[in-house]
């Protein structure tokens, strides 16, 4: 499994289009693959309950190892560390927020 990247917005959200402009330009930098889901489709109510996500903008990085699921605007660093996280490549630093699904 490659690395690939899920985003859940609303259209009602002000921080959904600086998360969604930094995962974009992230995912298309890397090669990674990006679904926007919004909270308005039937697709998007079911993500969120599934993560038991409340706020958005919310985005899962699915990898080799784990996916992680973060809610609001990442940075690149923070970018970079869950990818490799998420994908067995990086041991995870203590003090690093993340939750995790198994």
């Amino acid at each position: 499994m490659a690395v690939k990247i899920e985003l859940l917005t609303s259209p009602t959200c002000p921080s959904c289009p600086m998360a969604k402009r930094v995962l974009g330009e992230y995912s298309k930098t890397n090669k990674l693959p990006l679904k926007e889901i919004s909270t308005s489709s039937k697709e998007g109510k079911k993500w969120a309950e599934k993560y038991g996500v409340m706020s958005v903008p919310s985005f899962v990085i699915y990898g080799e190892k784990r996916p992680l699921l973060k809610t609001g605007a990442p940075t690149p660093k923070e970018l970079t560390d869950m990818v490799l996280i998420a994908d067995g490549k990086k041991e995870v630093k203590k003090n690093f927020i993340q939750k995790l699904f198994f």
